[in-house]
């Protein structure tokens, strides 16, 4: 089941109109709702500056003596996926992130050691497989080399395009 979310694009003028945006999105509203929310950093650093700019901007819009301020989860995205996991009723343990690194080389050298599939780049709207903008005379030149590059790619998974 695919659960709503609410997406909204803001438009601001300069880095400190960003990072106001950013505080008023992640802390407005009650303690229950800005705790129920996410935000996805690159980094945790990046999360830790991010919680040194909210406090700087939130802290003096309340001028009572020990004033509190509720954050919202501030994670990066494997702590997101964490988190997720952690709300899974009856889940199974999660895999680290060596586990799955050792799950998926194993499937690359399975997959390696395989027979290639042949690939083909075709399509109701252009049969040949590639597009081109040469002149009609050079286009099927053009075509096969194409072709050729794509199937020794698909071949050889290493090189690049």
């Amino acid at each position: 089941m695919i659960t709503p979310r609410q997406t909204r694009l803001v438009r601001v003028a300069g880095l400190r109109a960003f990072q106001a945006a950013i505080a008023e999105a992640a802390c407005d509203g009650p303690v229950a709702a800005c705790r129920a929310r996410a935000v996805i950093v690159p980094t945790r650093a990046a999360a830790h500056q991010l919680r040194r700019t909210i406090e700087r901007l939130w802290l003096p819009r309340d001028p009572r003596p020990g004033a509190a301020l509720a954050l919202p989860d501030l994670v990066t995205r494997d702590d997101w996926y964490g988190l997720l996991h952690g709300r899974l009723a009856g889940a199974p343990p999660r895999a680290s992130e060596f586990e799955r690194e050792v799950l998926f080389g194993r499937a690359a050298r399975e997959a390696a050691g395989s027979k290639p599939v042949p690939v083909t780049y075709t399509s109701a709207l252009n049969p040949g497989g590639s597009v081109s903008s040469a002149p009609a005379g050079e286009a099927g030149t053009r075509r096969t080399a194409t072709t050729r590059a794509r199937t020794r790619t698909a071949r050889d998974p290493l090189t690049r395009w």
